[in-house]
């Protein structure tokens, strides 16, 4: 689930302009927004980048040049967009400037509520032949689609979020943030009963009781786990 990320952009400095000046003439602080985007990099962690945008409008805007500068912990970044930062930036300051005047913004970032991409948790639902390898998925088995799973909470059994199997039985829950979770498999029929749990290779045993339900699951930051599954059998 997404999170949105609040910012707080003050007011440092406006400078002085002098006539003709096209920046403070069509452009103030409250036309400034920067957007964050937390993301996982190819290491498996948490980077940050940050675009700014300024609203402008009307055909006597559409030659303005504009420049960037970003200062975080000291360090000068160029451009209207920066990635690969830390996640952990709380505070920086914003410069934007042109011939004409300079805007500056102090921004103030809520780590208390990131929009990061997170984890991942899924794989697959199928019903068991059992014609090579009984319990066992395998390329015999026929997926099941419009399986319902749940996410839940494993304090409550609250559930966080809903998926449907698609055509290849492959369901995903995706944006989670780090911690513990629970998968319950909603068994639609009772002509089926699920497999017996974690009796084959990781990669193909059915990980739910009798009941549907998984153990307790932990997902850390950047974490993808696609091995899941429910495995089914007619009664």
């Amino acid at each position: 689930m997404i999170r949105l990320v609040s910012i707080v952009i003050a007011i440092l400095f406006l400078s002085n302009c002098t006539a003709p000046d096209p920046c403070s003439d069509f452009i103030n602080i409250s036309d400034v927004t920067v957007v964050p985007n937390y993301y996982c990099n190819n290491a498996g962690q948490v980077e940050l980048s940050l675009d700014a945008d300024v609203g402008l409008f009307g055909e006597e805007l559409r030659g303005l040049w504009l420049s960037y500068e970003w200062t975080i912990r000291d360090t000068v970044y160029e451009g209207r967009n920066i990635n690969g930062l830390s996640g952990d930036i709380e505070q920086l300051e914003l410069r934007i400037f042109n011939p004409g005047c300079t805007l500056e913004t102090r921004i103030d970032l809520d780590l208390s509520n990131k929009n990061r991409f997170q984890g991942v948790l899924g794989n697959n639902v199928w019903l068991d032949k059992g014609t090579i390898s009984a319990n066992c998925f395998d390329n015999n088995d026929v997926p099941l689609e419009g399986f319902l799973v749940d996410l839940l909470d494993p304090i409550d059994s609250t559930v966080i979020d809903q998926q449907e199997t698609d055509e290849t039985g492959r369901y995903l829950f995706q944006f989670l943030q780090p911690g513990d979770y629970l998968i319950r498999f909603n068994n639609p029929s009772p002509s089926m009963i699920f497999l017996q749990q974690n009796i084959c290779e990781s990669y193909s045993d059915s990980d739910c009781n009798s009941e549907g339900y998984t153990e307790v699951i932990t997902i850390s930051e950047c974490e993808i786990n696609l091995t899941i599954d429910a495995g089914l059998r007619n009664n």
